[in-house]
């Protein structure tokens, strides 16, 4: 399941910027691009990633980002959780028709 909004901001993060090759990487770049290639293989596989591994290994704004998409989620589902009133739906039956 993919989020536009994620990436969209990804593409236009990448056009900006030419793209490095490994090589060109710090040890400490290398290190978190690591740990972030192991969490996005855990989270497409379905598996669980603690919130302290997010917290550790994503920006402020990153995980911030994370935290709003998982409102909206929670919401969205708790709207269409709500059955709506069968009364809305009642068909007016008229006596005069009924025979």
């Amino acid at each position: 399941m993919t989020n536009p909004k994620i990436d969209a901001a990804l593409k236009a993060m990448f056009a900006e910027k030419r793209p490095r090759s490994i090589d060109e990487l710090s040890e400490k770049e290398r290190k978190r691009l690591s740990k972030l290639e192991h969490i996005a293989d855990m989270l497409t596989r379905g598996k669980k990633v603690q919130n302290r591994m997010l917290q550790t290994w994503l920006r402020e704004a990153e995980f911030a980002q994370i935290h709003d998409e998982w409102d909206a989620q929670e919401e969205f589902r708790q709207y269409y959780k709500e059955k709506p009133d069968s009364s809305q739906f009642a068909v007016p039956v008229l006596s005069d028709q009924v025979q």
